[in-house]
């Protein structure tokens, strides 16, 4: 109905709304789950396979205040059975790494950032999956808790290379090999099992490079759901902004 490739006759808003609609009447009429319902549309086969759930639990980059160049590092709780131990493993980690903060730098460093992680005063990937390590270990949960990382790459990519330096204002340019290498350090040294937009979404060769050898989950979250067009015009005139994200 809309008839344009970015949706601008009738807007995302209005159609995710729309379809959000259709898929709780369609639920309301079988009188089945949502999760059923969306399966039956889109065809999947049983069995159900419960996505294990990532809590944001420190910030960094543009999400802080804190000078740490990556934007999330996460938990998940891959050990957990049922969805609702999950939440509450998250939720338990979660309040020992308040804790942890306390105790290391003190009160004062529990303010949180804009998506609720806590932002404590670090700047290093090393610094902030040590405190997972020590809250997760505190919660008894060491083996049954994993980790992930969004750097948010494109943030502070300038020019070919990395700096991860930019919230100090003191440069610390990374070439996209070094930087990879400082995953594959962190990947060995830590149980991260996923890692999410370790490079700029432009810099093709580095990804395509990084994922011959990559042992964990690589993931790209906004090129996959942007459309192409509008994402390269974008690109082009500001290479280091998210466009058009798609839910």
């Amino acid at each position: 109905m809309d008839g344009r490739h970015n949706k601008l006759k009738l807007g995302a808003n209005a159609i995710l709304g729309v379809s959000m609609a259709c898929a709780r009447a369609g639920v309301a009429h079988l009188d089945s789950p949502l999760y059923e319902f969306l399966r039956r549309e889109s065809g999947p086969k049983k069995p159900f396979v419960m996505p294990v759930p990532f809590f944001d639990v420190l910030n960094g980059v543009l999400h802080s205040g804190n000078s740490m160049a990556f934007q999330e590092t996460m938990i998940a709780p891959v050990g957990a059975s049922p969805f609702t131990e999950a939440v509450q493993m998250g939720s338990e980690v979660f309040q020992q790494l308040k804790k942890v903060i306390v105790k290391k730098f003190g009160p004062s460093a529990t303010g949180v950032g804009d998506e609720a992680g806590f932002a404590p005063p670090i700047s290093q990937p090393h610094e902030a999956l040590n405190l997972l390590v020590a809250a997760v270990s505190l919660a008894t949960y060491t083996g049954r808790i994993k980790f992930a990382i969004d750097p948010a790459s494109s943030e502070f990519f300038r020019d070919g290379h990395c700096d991860i330096g930019f919230k100090d204002d003191k440069p610390n340019l990374q070439s996209p090999k070094q930087l990879a290498e400082l995953y594959c350090s962190v990947l060995q040294n830590y149980p991260i099992v996923l890692l999410e937009n370790p490079f700029a979404e432009t810099d093709w060769d580095s990804w395509i490079e990084f994922n011959k050898n990559c042992p964990v989950e690589l993931v790209r979250d906004d090129s996959p759901v942007t459309n192409t067009k509008v994402q390269f015009y974008a690109t082009q005139n500001q290479p280091n902004r998210h466009y058009l994200r798609s839910n």
